[in-house]
């Protein structure tokens, strides 16, 4: 509040700046030199968008004389009409709703390729009606190429974590692709084996060679699935179903699971919609959460051994995930730090499958977190926006 009252008052500094009045002449030099001093895009406008006085730094910035800013209106300064509008749209909304916009993350109006965040207010006099808007700018082009620099860095740190996890199931993605070829030779081989006979039955032939290409698109869907897992890919987010995302990671995860006697349930929700996501990240959160699971449950009895996941409402633009073991639970001292990056329990471990599910969760509108249960073992859960977003949030 406190920060929200200093701000209102520079802005109506600013106003008196621009609107001088009756005011002294020593005062209003003394408001000139000041504005110009500051290290910030310093502006005022009326409610008809027309640029009233702008401080030096405004100039020097945007390489524009103040005779070609003061009196001219955004639309006559700002040659990117898509920007102009926006910038107008805001001022109309401020004047309306009387309410101040902070941290309006904007490009500069002579530069699309450099970074303001604006903050403006209105303006009123006397009568309390609105006379125009006050407002300044400081540039965060180095801000945003640094936040790019950390996205593109925890795009590769994603892509690296999925390496690793097919580094992990490489044997189990070696069997899985081996039975279906397997099936494949023996169906071939009993196909050839009829077609010698003259008295071959067609039917039995037919079902045959339905068999080979029911069996070659499982080799196929589980080449695709490692496909999208190794390859390096912005991510799209598009409609998906959790339950059958749920199903497509179970059916991926079927022969490691096996191998370490564990049983996979999935409790689902016929009810829930749809949400906007990138499957192939969520299957990476979803896998990383089963596969520590997995590992958390070695030390216990083989008949113990159960994963359920559960998917369930969080709210009305909300979809919940619980993914739920029975092994030795997680130490209460590491509970808040399991997410943070390169924090690990694990031998050789590098801490970063949760760290980067997080981020991919986060990223989605969602939030992540773990605990133990009551009756031994641990939870994971997170939740993800319902379809919706920026055009229904599909790209």
């Amino acid at each position: 509040m406190e920060l929200e009252q200093l701000n209102e008052s520079i802005e109506n500094l600013v106003w008196q700046w621009a609107n001088p009045g009756n005011a002294l002449e020593k005062e209003v030099i003394g408001l000139q030199t000041i504005f110009d001093s500051i290290p910030a895009l310093v502006f005022c406008k009326d409610t008809n968008n027309t640029i009233i006085r702008v401080n030096q730094y405004f100039t020097e910035q945007t390489g524009l004389r103040k005779e070609e800013l003061e009196g001219q209106t955004v639309f006559e300064v700002c040659h990117i009409e898509k920007l102009a509008t926006k910038n107008w749209d805001d001022d109309k909304e401020i004047l309306k709703t009387g309410k101040p916009k902070r941290d309006i993350i904007e490009p500069l109006i002579t530069d699309n390729r450099r970074w303001l965040s604006t903050s403006k207010t209105p303006i009123y006099d006397k009568k309390g009606e609105p006379v125009g808007i006050a407002g300044f700018s400081f540039e965060i082009t180095g801000q945003k190429k640094v936040e790019k620099e950390v996205l593109q860095l925890r795009k590769e740190l994603a892509h690296s974590n999925r390496v690793t996890i097919m580094g992990e199931l490489a044997a189990s993605v070696v069997h899985e692709i081996n039975q279906p070829l397997s099936a494949i030779r023996n169906n071939a081989q009993a196909a050839l084996h009829l077609l010698q006979n003259p008295q071959t039955n067609m039917p039995d032939l037919k079902e045959i060679l339905f068999d080979i290409i029911a069996d070659n698109k499982r080799a196929s869907d589980v080449i695709l699935r490692v496909r999208d897992l190794y390859k390096k890919q912005d991510h799209k987010k598009v409609l998906l179903d959790l339950n059958e995302l749920v199903q497509e990671v179970f059916a991926f995860l079927k022969n490691e699971t096996i191998t370490r006697n564990v049983s996979l349930k999935l409790l689902p929700d016929k009810t829930i919609p749809l949400v906007t996501a990138d499957r192939v990240q969520l299957q990476q959160v979803i896998m990383n959460f089963i596969l520590n699971s997995t590992e958390a449950m070695e030390e216990i009895m083989p008949i113990k051994r159960e994963i359920a996941v559960s998917i369930h409402r969080a709210g009305e633009e909300k979809i919940g995930l619980s993914i739920r073991d029975y092994g030795r639970g997680i130490d209460k001292k590491n509970l808040l730090r399991i997410f943070e990056p390169f924090f690990t329990t694990k031998p050789g471990g590098i801490g970063m499958g949760l760290s980067i599910s997080r981020s991919i969760i986060e990223d989605h509108g969602g939030e992540v977190w773990a605990e133990n249960n009551e009756n031994g073992g641990a939870s994971f859960h997170f939740t993800i926006q319902v379809m919706g977003g920026e055009e229904n949030g599909v790209s």
